[in-house]
């Protein structure tokens, strides 16, 4: 269903530890915007809807509501670092194209992907999330 790297793991352990939550979850999801017409998030410390989905990792839970499942199975999260940081890095077999920031993608292989990751949006990436927008199950 979903696929967590050790790294990523790693990094979520971490970052749980550095915080006083009492929910040891992180909820998966998507949001209009980006370098393309998608963007994931990750938000640590939620407590699970009654709609969400639960798969258990070693020390915590994740969470993903079932509007997103469609978009975000057999989803692989991966954390690194570099020079500049660490980041997560998410690749989805879903996606029909993923910006080289490796956080923003597009479900239509016709939507264009900004250049350099600063500039909003295409027309029609906004259609996309129009489109798909209205396919969810609320």
């Amino acid at each position: 269903m979903i696929h967590i790297s050790t790294a990523a793991e790693t990094e979520l352990k971490r970052r749980f530890n550095l915080q006083p939550f009492s929910w040891e979850s992180v909820r998966i999801g998507i949001e209009a915007g980006g370098c393309a017409a998608w963007h994931y998030t990750l938000q640590m410390g939620v407590q699970p809807a009654t709609d969400d989905i639960t798969i258990k990792c070693s020390h915590f839970q994740i969470l993903i509501s079932k509007q997103y499942l469609r978009w975000l199975q057999d989803l692989s999260i991966d954390y690194s670092e570099d020079l500049v940081g660490g980041s997560f890095r998410f690749i989805n077999p879903n996606a029909a194209q993923t910006c080289g920031c490796g956080s923003s993608f597009t479900l239509d292989p016709e939507d264009s992907i900004a250049a350099d990751c600063t500039h909003p949006t295409s027309i029609a990436a906004s259609k996309e999330v129009d489109a798909v927008k209205n396919t969810m199950v609320m």
